[in-house]
């Protein structure tokens, strides 16, 4: 990614590819037994795989605008609890929907956002902050995680699709800490499940987010 003076707001041009493989040797707490006055835990043993890959385009525009492509995929080699899926909702995922609503051991996403300049050089000081940059983007996401071995279970199921809109604001606090401050809005247009066994999907519908962190997620 060339080195910009808006390059950690709207990165134009280049591309950021992570591919990762981890093993795993987890031990995940399933219970207790007692053996005379001695209380043990009990745990299940999970050896497995997983395979990662994010790749972030950016395609400058005129006006210094710029189209961010952001494709993700995970897989996991075998069974696992449900406590080591992959979770593809909420931040700084598939917003319009939380973060526990879309899980598997496989999954698949796409971003597509158009990241607008409103205000490219604020330079005032209001007081321990200095305002430096304010953007816009509109955003669209399209998704799924899945549990199921078969490859078709992903279009048996269909891909959950999102839209939203988000504000970043740069920032630097007392003259030496990086002040990155987001606000997304982002609508869900497909039922999810809910978290109890047994209960019916409903429709995810609008959710909001902020953050104030050193970067952007």
């Amino acid at each position: 990614i060339p080195p910009r003076r808006d390059s950690d707001i709207n990165p134009r041009g280049g591309r950021d590819v992570l591919i990762r493989y981890d093993r795993f040797f987890n031990y995940f707490l399933n219970g207790f037994r007692q053996d005379a006055s001695i209380v043990q835990e009990i745990y299940d043993k999970f050896r497995y795989g997983q395979i990662t890959l994010d790749w972030r385009e950016y395609l400058a525009l005129p006006k210094r605008r710029t189209l961010a492509l952001t494709l993700f995929v995970g897989m996991i080699d075998r069974k696992v609890d449900h406590f080591f899926a992959f979770r593809v909702g909420g931040l700084p995922g598939m917003k319009g929907y939380t973060f526990y609503s879309l899980e598997g051991r496989k999954a698949v996403y796409l971003n597509a956002a158009v990241r607008i300049p409103l205000l490219s050089s604020i330079g005032r000081q209001v007081g321990p902050l200095y305002l430096d940059k304010l953007y816009g983007a509109v955003y669209a996401d399209a998704g799924r995680a899945w549990y199921g071995d078969a490859s078709d279970r992903l279009l048996k199921r269909g891909l959950k699709k999102d839209l939203g809109a988000q504000m970043r604001f740069d920032a630097v606090s007392f003259h030496l800490f990086p002040t990155r401050i987001s606000f997304d809005v982002a609508y869900g247009f497909d039922t999810v499940p809910l978290q109890q066994a047994g209960d019916p999907e409903k429709r995810s519908g609008l959710k909001l987010y902020f953050t104030l962190l050193f970067g952007y997620m």
